[in-house]
């Protein structure tokens, strides 16, 4: 399962970088428009981080959205200032910190990790392993040897080398017919070289000057 608007900000406690905001006071509220969407604030306050499922009226800037962008925005499919000249984010308020509040979060992880499909993956990532392994995925099969499969959250999750398959084997949500140590080498492999996710292509000069006069003026 991917990200969701609410998702998102319910794990912000979690994602927020403490030494990052030591002796910080800001508060960015939220606009998130569409299926999904919802008001929220951010607030730190001397370090401390709260959200409120509102809009708080002394927020020192505003962020408005749709759910589609906000989640697109935090998976790394769009490029945050693309984004803003385009008019897909409008900013309104203090718009230096709306700039600088996106660093005192890490970037919330989901099941649709780096966000490159499987099949493109398999042939790479199966190669790694000094034993043999099968991976498979619906009516998709890659690789030989002992058989592991489950949900695609899970097992996109271990083959990109950001999960261990610990948990999702206990929950049900991978299962394995072999010799563990065998899953417990594929582990140390992927894991040693995880997936990069794909940053979004980042438009040039002229391309956002385009986008900032179609969102101005249109046409």
């Amino acid at each position: 399962m991917g990200l969701t608007v609410d998702g998102i900000f319910s794990a912000m406690p979690e994602l927020f970088r403490v030494d990052k905001a030591v002796g910080v006071t800001a508060s960015v509220a939220y606009k998130v428009t569409g299926a999904g969407g919802g008001d929220y604030t951010c607030i730190i306050t001397d370090g401390v981080f709260s959200l409120a499922r509102e809009i708080k009226a002394d927020a020192q800037a505003t962020v408005t959205i749709s759910a589609e962008d906000w989640i697109a925005l935090n998976e790394g499919r769009l490029d945050p200032m693309a984004a803003y000249m385009s008019g897909k984010l409008k900013g309104a308020g203090d718009l230096g910190l709306l700039q600088k509040f996106p660093r005192f979060f890490k970037r919330p992880e989901n099941d649709n990790g780096s966000g490159i499909p499987l099949n493109e993956l398999m042939a790479e990532r199966i190669a790694l392993l000094a034993a043999p392994l099968q991976v498979s995925l619906g009516s998709a099969s890659f690789g030989s040897g002992p058989l592991l499969s489950g949900e695609e959250g899970s097992l996109r999750a271990l083959v990109e080398g950001r999960r261990d398959p610990g948990a999702s084997l206990l929950g049900g949500r991978l299962l394995f017919e072999g010799d563990m140590a065998v899953l417990c080498g594929a582990w140390t492999a992927w894991s040693a070289a995880p997936v990069t996710p794909r940053k979004p292509k980042r438009p040039g000069k002229l391309q956002l000057l385009g986008m900032w006069l179609k969102s101005k003026f249109g046409g």
